[in-house]
Order: structure tokens, then C-alpha cells, then sequence
């Protein structure tokens, strides 16, 4: 009644698991994705994969996935009988039936049809040497591949010269050993070809000589009918195998990395041997698939491989896992209980009795009438069945306690027996209720707590009472509890860890959920062996640090599951047992398990990584297309792609993971993940790297990334030749458009200037025109009206005609200056000072004036000559000076005019309605006229300066 709901569920288990065996085996066959399960050939290529042979095509294996190549690939046929890699990763295979040889490179076949390989058939066995000259045997004759052509070296109709060859062993790479199915053993040499006989008559090897291998040691080994040989100083010695001589016959020998050799024979099953006396036999009855085995390889992880006549394909990891069950003689494959008596040997407790392990076999099966439950080791054996409790004895004799009820939980330690509805202590009951299901019991001082299908509860005083952390909707059926001390307890169910501690009656609760626990599938069963804290799982076994998980919140977690080598199967509460030599036993629906930890070999190597393919847009595509310079690169459009990777262990290949990245779109690696395609969408032009990691199921992370570097071109539009392009046509449009603007400017100004001077000569034009006819003119005949009045005497007359001549003449020297005609710039603006400081009292003139005769044209000095008279004009008029004062100084290469006076000044930056006046614009316009330059510099209440520069040529 206790177990009901555990029995049911590993029934139905133990129908879906029929095959229990001895040895942990992962066998591989068509309902994995073999073409078929009789194998021939088997090798490990380059690449870490396995590739193998069958009556159905060639079949290559990275540890997940099978990939098959038959007739309708290309293949020269199904029938295929070995296969070859040579240095370059091709894989040569041959047919049994002769119909030529088939090469795959790069997921292509290739069968070539040159006419000697159709007179040389099958190819038995194939060899390169250090040139990359590839030798093929034949049944009866050998060629070899040499630069791409085939060339026939031997050939032979006598059988007992040279017949079916089957293995090879290499002595140099000129000479090698060669067997026979007929004829025991050839010594080859290649260059020149000839042959030696090894054989009966001459060293008593048996000629049915199946295998050959040269050991780590350089010993050579010829696996034959009935035993096996060892050649060293040309001597044979024979090393007898103990095994029915007819199924001895030793079609492949392997070494592993602990020195052991592998025998798989045809019949026997498989061999290991330490090359001495200790011999291993490993059948079906252990769990090998089949006894006929055609070839055996050690991987580069230390894995062995099995290629059967009609099992399929089998690994065999190491012997930390060893099974107990109805095929090796258990009663039954339900245990529920383990323990160890004094002896040492191992009691096994199962749906039928007692099953003694000794000597590492079950030795002896008792009391098959009887249920056991559970199995506690101690001074004495403790046990609980359907049929009472009670200790079974030394001598296998039992005695029993209260064979009419039944009970499922025992400890030594608390004293305690629990059944059904009571709890016994001591053997006397302190605890009963009816149709109550209790898992077990233990103590907390003096008050009692039981593990039940209600939760877990404590007894007070006989009543009992739910633990408020602990009831049953929050936490389930409790299966089992562990005492760790006085006060310390574990209890859980199949979805929960619970740790407790008492203190003063109240209990202080730490609960562990399957997630926090790395999600074990199920806690049926536990062990606390020291600071390991084992858990009995469904087909798990899991190690964890306790004391990491309690103190510190940090799980480090091992989990050993069948792809390790646990049993399909799941523990039964409380079946979980640490004999004396540090052994793991536990009991399961499927049988007993025994686990060596020291024995498990961790794989230390990093996985191989390779790439499967990259696609574009999701397709395949040619990458020579895209190889520019050995580069991969692509246009702006091809811009979508997918990386397809592997990375091969054949270890734990359902647990590697992978880390990847683009370089040059994120520095940062993903997340841990398992392999699968990455596609990367609508890229941005720029250099990329794609790269990957991957670690091999053991925490090993390879060191080195695989890379796959690829450029994808910009658009033209965004290249720098076009941007420097736009940059040039930009530019050269700025600059056009500015050099049409400054000559626009420049032509507008010289148009204006070319207007200003036109002005300013029809102004002095035109003052001259009116100068000279006011002066020859009108000043003439008022001059003869002068004279004539004179003449009669008139003086009131005189005076006014004299006054109207002398006004006539001002505005005619005002209108056009003849003096600069006749005297010169110089002389003209003297006198026009001079003129100044007499004909007005208030100010006082004064000039200092350098000859200038023969420096500037008329037009200039005309030009002078006004700017000069509108600065004193301006004086006149606006500065309410006392004085001013002209200054004309010559210099290098221009003259320097500073006119000055003392008056009221005016602010530049206040009045610049006052710089841009028509006098002085006028003043501007005459100096760049000249190409000069003038300056004004004025100061409140202390008059006002300017300056003019003109320059001159010599």
C-alpha cells in the first residue's frame, strides 16, 4: 500500500525498458537514422566524425545526426565494405561487389571511371604515404593514385601469392604488414613493389589472419582464428584468448589511452585485454547489441566503437556505470532497497527478495517469496517487506518482527521502523492511524515527525499537527527524509528539497526547488556522504555540494544522466547506499545501478568545430562567385546570411553547447546555447567575422574560435570614391559659382568705377566748361564795363563791377582750378591754402607740401586736388575749427595727405551718419579712384584727422 503509486509508475517503466545489460552501451541503430544495423567498416576521420559502412550506403556520424550517401547520391553502390580517408579529408569507398571505388569531398561523391579501376574491383585496403601516393589493395592485384592518375602495380591469378587482404599495419612509409583471409601474412614493400610471406610454414601464425595493429610501443599485432599474435625481432608469439575457439575469430584490434587493447570478434563479442592475463568478455548478455563485430575504434575521447553484423552501431564509454538485473541475474528488475553486510557483500533488495552481490556477480537469491521495501546497513542489516521487518543474519538467516503487516521504511540509527499507518521505536509502536501513508519518521528530540502523503507533520501529545511551511498544498507527498544531525534533518519530494533545523521545538526552513537544484528530474532518493549530497533521480543521478548550496546559495552541480550510463529507470525512495569501498549504489524500476565515480573518465577535449554550410537569402550558393583577392565579398544586396556549424565530440554530444558572435556588428558573446543555424538579416556594407565556440558536454570550451570572415560591399552611392566625387563637384560648382560672382562683382565694380570716373570727368567737364566761359566770357566783358566806367569815373560802379568780377572769378577757380593747370598740383594746392588763410580770419591755414611735379596724370592730380578741397571744405563748413593744418609728404611708392584742424570733433561710433555723408563718400570714392586707401580719425572736442595714402609708379 505504501509503494503502490511508485510500483505503478516503474511498471510502466519497466515495459518501456526491456533491455537491461551489465555495461553501459548507447547503440545506435535505423530508428536512430542508420541505413541499416549490419555495419562493416568503421573509421574516425579527420573531423572527429565516424564514418561506417553498411549493405545500404555509407552513413557518417557526428555524435547527433547521421548523414547517409547511397547509390542515388552518386554512390558506385549500396553495398559498400570500407571506407578511407586520405590527407587531404577525402573519403575513399569501395563496394563488396566490385563495381569500382566512390569519393566524398565536401558532401560530393565522385566515381571516377578510369579503365584499370574497372579491372581492380573492390578495394580491401588503401594506404598513403608521406608523398600523398595512395595505394589500393585489391582481392588480387594493387594500384596506386598518384597525381590524379591510376596506375596498375601488382596483379596476380595465384591465390596463394596474394588473396584478399584485410588489414594493414605500417612499418615505415615504405613498408607495411598485410593480412590475409587465406594465406596468413604479407610483408609489402612499395618501391620497388614486392612481397614477403608470413605465414604457417614459416612462423606458425594461422593463416586465417584477420587483423593487424602496431601498439604505442611500436609491438606489432595480427588479431586470427582462434587467438591472437604478437611479432616483435621477427619473432611469433601466440596469446590464447579464453573464449570458444570458433567464435575467437578477431576481425579488429584498437588501443585505448589506459593501454588497454579492444578485441571485437566475430561471435564473441568484444575483448578487453591489458596484453597480459586479464581478460574482459563483453556480449550481448553484458549489453553489447550483437556478438558478431566487424571493427573497433578507440575516438580521440577515449570512446569505444562497435560496428556489429546486424546490432548496429555501439559506444562504450568507460566502467563507472555497472547494471543489475534480471539478465544478470537478479529476480527482479524492481529494487527498492540496497545495503552491505560485514562480509562486504552488496544485499540487493527487490519485488522478489534478497539478491546477494558477490565478487562483483550476483552470487546467491533469497526468500523470492518476499517483498523487500528498504535496506538499512549498520552493526546489523536492517530491512522492512510486506512480510514484517526484521535483520537478515550473516549466514543469510533472518529474523523477523511483525510478519503480519507491512512496512516501507527502516533506520538503524533512530531505531525506527515505519509501516502503513504506524511508527514503530524500539520495537515497540508509539504511532498508529488508519489508511495514513507514511514514507518515514525520525525524531527531534522527543517529538515525532512524519513524512507522509499529506505533507510533512509531527506528533503531540498523539495528535498530529500540519507544520505551517509545510502543508499539503505547498508541499507534497514527502518520500523520504535523511537525519544530517541532532537537529538537522533533509526531506523532500520529487519536486522539492527541504532542509530543516530545530531550535527549541520551532524549525527553521530552507527550501530548494527542482529549478534552483539545476532541474534533477525528480528527488526520490538521498544520500549526504560528507559535503556531497547525492540525489536519487529519474534516469539521473546527481552530485551536489552541500555545503556551497546551504552556506553560500551557489549551486555546483554533476549530473550523471544515460547518456553517461545511468539506468533507464527511476529510484525508488531511499534507494541510495555508499558501500565501504566508496561505491554509489541505487536501486531503480529497471534494475540496480552501480556507480564508481573514480572510474568515470572525464573528456578533457575541447570539440571540433566545422562549418556545415552559410547560405545567402537561405540558399546555397557558390562562393567562388564572391572571391575576390581569397576573400569573401559580397554586394550591398546580397546581404542576408545564415551560418550552419557543428562542433563534434562524440562524448556527450546532446550536451554541447555553443557561444557565437559577428565581429564587427557586437564585440559580446551570446548566451550558452545548443547548436543550431544563426541567421543574420539585411547586414550593413562593412567587414565582418563570424565566429563560434563550443564546449564538449564536460564544461571543456574550445579555446580557439571557428571563423568565417566576409566584407559586404556599399552601395556605390555610398562608397568614399563617390562621396569624394560629390565632394569634388560640390566643390568645383561652390567655386565656379563663386568665381562667377566675384567676376559679376568684379565687373560690377569696375562698371561702377568705370560710371564714377565717367561722373567725376563730366563734373570737371563740365566745371571747366563753365569755369572758362564765365571766365573768358562774362569775366571778359565785365572787365571792358570796368574799364569803361573807369574811363568816365565812375566809382560807385567800379566797385561793384569789380566785386561782381572778382566773385565770377572765385566760382570759376571753384568749378575747375587753372592753376593746376598751369602750376601743377603742388603749386595749385599752395595757393589754394594760401587763398584759404586770407580770405577767412577766424581760421588759420598752414600748409607743409612736398613737390609732386611729374608723379600723377592731370586726371590724378585733379583728383587730389578736390579731395584735398573737400577736407578744408568740410572745415569750413562743420568743424568751428581755429586752425587746420595740410600735409602732403612723399614717400617710396605713394604720397601721404593728413589734413587736420582743432575743432569740435565728432564719435565714429555714434555719428556714422556723419562717415557716410555725401562729402565724404565723395572723399572715398576719388581715393579708390586712385587706388588709395584714407583714413578718419576723430575725438570729441579735439578735432578730427584724416589721412589719405595714394600710391604712385616711378
Amino acid at each position: 500500500m505504501t509503494l503502490r503509486l511508485f510500483i505503478l509508475i516503474t511498471f510502466i517503466l519497466s515495459l518501456l525498458y526491456s533491455h537491461s545489460q551489465e555495461y553501459f552501451f548507447r547503440n545506435y541503430d535505423v530508428k536512430d537514422g542508420l541505413l541499416n544495423n549490419q555495419l562493416h567498416d568503421l573509421i574516425q576521420a579527420k573531423d572527429n566524425t565516424l564514418w561506417f559502412t553498411s549493405f545500404y550506403g555509407v552513413c557518417q556520424f557526428d555524435g547527433k545526426k547521421f548523414t547517409t550517401f547511397t547509390e542515388d547520391d552518386g554512390l558506385c553502390s549500396n553495398q559498400v565494405r570500407n571506407v578511407f580517408e586520405d590527407s587531404k579529408g577525402r573519403i575513399w569507398v569501395s563496394s563488396w561487389r566490385e563495381k569500382g571505388i566512390s569519393i566524398i569531398e565536401n558532401g560530393e561523391i565522385w566515381t571516377p571511371k578510369d579503365s584499370i579501376l574497372m579491372m581492380f574491383g573492390a578495394m580491401n585496403v588503401a594506404y598513403e604515404n608521406e608523398n600523398g601516393v595512395i595505394w589500393l589493395f585489391g582481392t588480387s592485384n594493387v594500384i596506386k593514385y598518384e597525381n590524379g592518375k591510376f596506375e596498375m602495380v601488382f596483379s596476380t591469378e595465384n591465390k596463394k601469392e596474394y588473396r584478399i587482404p584485410n588489414d594493414i599495419a605500417v612499418i615505415n612509409d615504405n613498408e607495411l604488414y598485410l593480412t590475409q583471409l587465406e594465406n596468413g601474412l604479407l610483408k609489402i614493400t612499395l618501391e620497388p613493389f614486392s612481397i614477403e610471406h608470413i605465414n604457417n610454414e614459416s612462423h606458425g601464425i594461422n593463416n586465417i589472419c584477420y587483423s593487424a595493429y602496431k601498439d604505442k610501443k611500436g609491438k606489432y599485432w595480427f588479431g586470427c582464428y582462434g587467438s591472437i599474435f604478437s611479432f616483435e625481432n621477427g619473432k611469433m608469439t601466440s596469446h590464447s584468448i579464453p573464449m570458444e575457439f570458433d567464435k575467437c575469430r578477431i576481425w579488429s584490434i584498437a588501443e585505448d589511452k589506459d593501454g588497454y587493447f579492444w578485441l571485437a570478434t566475430y561471435g564473441g563479442g568484444v575483448i578487453r585485454w591489458d596484453k597480459k592475463d586479464e581478460f574482459i568478455i563483453i556480449d550481448s548478455k553484458n549489453g553489447l547489441s550483437d556478438d558478431y563485430c566487424y571493427t573497433v575504434i578507440v575516438d580521440r575521447e577515449n570512446n569505444k566503437w562497435f560496428a556489429t553484423d546486424l546490432g548496429g552501431l555501439d559506444q562504450l564509454k568507460d566502467f563507472s556505470f555497472q547494471y543489475f538485473t534480471k539478465n544478470t541475474g537478479l529476480k527482479s528488475n524492481h529494487v527498492y532497497g540496497i545495503g552491505q553486510q560485514k562480509n562486504g557483500n552488496v544485499v540487493i533488495g527487490t519485488e522478489k527478495g534478497f539478491s546477494i552481490v558477490k565478487e562483483n556477480k550476483i552470487d546467491t537469491a533469497l526468500y523470492e517469496n518476499m517483498s523487500v521495501h528498504s535496506i538499512s546497513s549498520g552493526e546489523e542489516l536492517w530491512y522492512t517487506s510486506d512480510a514484517g521487518y526484521g535483520v537478515l543474519q550473516e549466514d543469510y538467516q533472518k529474523t523477523n518482527f511483525n510478519p503480519t503487516n507491512s512496512f516501507n521504511y527502516i533506520d538503524q540509527k533512530e531505531n525506527i521502523v515505519v509501516g502503513l499507518s504506524r511508527v514503530i521505536h524500539n520495537h515497540e509502536e508509539v504511532y498508529f492511524r488508519e489508511q495514513q501513508i507514511i514514507q518515514s519518521a525520525f525524531y527531534f528530540g522527543d517529538r515525532l515527525y512524519l513524512s507522509t502523503n499529506f505533507g510533512l507533520l509531527y506528533v503531540k501529545k498523539g495528535k498530529i499537527y500540519q507544520i505551517k511551511d509545510l502543508m499539503g498544498i505547498t508541499f507534497s507527498e514527502v518520500y523520504t527524509s535523511v537525519k544530517i544531525s541532532e537537529n538537522e534533518v533533509l526531506v523532500s519530494n520529487p519536486n522539492e528539497l527541504v532542509y530543516l533545523k530545530n531550535k527549541n521545538d520551532s524549525l527553521i526552513v530552507r527550501r530548494f526547488s527542482r529549478k534552483k537544484l539545476g532541474g534533477v528530474t525528480g528527488i526520490y532518493a538521498l544520500l549526504l556522504d560528507g559535503n556531497d549530497l547525492w540525489i536519487g533521480a529519474q534516469n539521473s543521478l546527481a552530485k551536489i555540494d552541500f555545503d556551497e548550496l546551504l552556506n553560500h546559495d551557489n549551486l555546483i552541480l554533476e549530473n550523471y544522466d544515460v547518456s553517461h550510463g545511468f539506468i533507464k529507470g527511476i529510484t525508488a525512495p531511499g534507494a541510495i547506499f555508499k558501500d565501504k569501498d566508496g561505491v554509489i549504489w541505487v536501486g531503480t524500476s529497471a534494475g540496480a545501478l552501480k556507480f564508481t565515480p573514480e572510474l568515470m573518465k572525464k573528456n578533457l577535449l575541447p570539440p571540433l568545430l566545422n562549418f556545415n554550410g552559410i547560405k545567402l537569402f537561405s540558399r546555397t550558393f557558390n562562393p567562388e562567385l564572391y572571391t575576390e583577392n581569397n576573400k569573401i565579398v559580397f554586394p550591398y544586396d546580397k546581404n542576408h546570411l545564415t551560418f550552419s556549424f557543428q562542433a563534434v565530440s562524440l562524448t556527450n554530444p546532446d550536451k554541447i553547447q555553443c557561444k557565437y558572435r559577428l565581429v564587427g556588428l557586437s564585440e559580446q558573446w551570446s548566451k550558452a546555447v545548443s547548436i543550431q543555424p544563426i541567421a543574420y538579416p539585411f547586414l550593413n556594407p562593412g567587414k565582418y567575422t563570424f565566429e563560434f565556440i563550443a564546449s564538449n558536454g564536460d564544461g571543456v570550451w574550445s579555446k580557439t574560435p571557428m571563423r568565417y570572415s566576409f566584407t559586404i560591399l556599399p552601395p556605390f552611392w555610398k562608397t568614399w570614391w563617390f562621396y569624394m566625387f560629390c565632394a569634388m563637384a560640390l566643390l568645383i560648382v561652390i567655386l565656379s559659382v563663386f568665381y562667377r560672382q566675384k567676376k559679376k562683382a568684379e565687373n560690377t565694380q569696375k562698371v561702377q568705377e568705370k560710371f564714377t570716373r565717367e561722373i567725376i570727368e563730366a563734373q570737371e567737364e563740365e566745371r571747366r566748361r563753365i569755369s572758362k566761359g564765365l571766365h573768358d566770357g562774362i569775366g571778359q566783358n565785365l572787365l571792358l564795363i570796368k574799364n569803361s566806367l573807369r574811363l568816365k569815373k565812375a566809382d560807385e560802379m567800379e566797385n561793384m563791377v569789380s566785386t561782381t568780377i572778382e566773385e565770377v572769378r572765385t566760382i570759376s577757380r571753384n568749378l575747375h582750378p587753372f592753376q593746376l593747370e598751369k602750376f601743377g598740383l603742388t603749386k595749385a594746392l599752395e595757393s589754394m591754402v594760401e587763398e584759404l588763410d586770407q580770405s577767412f580770419e577766424e581760421i588759420i591755414f598752414t600748409e607743409e607740401i612736398d613737390a609732386m611735379e611729374g608723379v600723377f596724370s592731370k586726371k590724378q592730380a585733379l583728383n587730389i586736388y578736390r579731395i584735398v578741397q573737400e577736407c578744408i571744405n568740410n572745415i569750413i563748413k562743420h568743424a568751428n575749427a581755429s586752425a587746420a593744418r595740410i600735409v602732403v609728404q612723399k614717400q617710396m611708392k605713394n604720397i601721404e595727405i593728413t589734413v587736420f584742424d582743432n575743432g569740435k570733433g565728432f564719435d565714429l561710433e555714434k555719428n556714422k551718419d556723419i562717415i557716410n555723408s555725401l562729402g565724404l563718400k565723395s572723399i572715398r570714392e576719388r581715393v579708390k579712384y586712385l587706388n588709395g586707401t584714407v583714413q578718419f580719425n576723430s575725438t570729441l572736442n579735439k578735432g578730427t584727422k584724416i589721412i589719405l595714402q595714394i600710391p604712385f609708379e616711378k
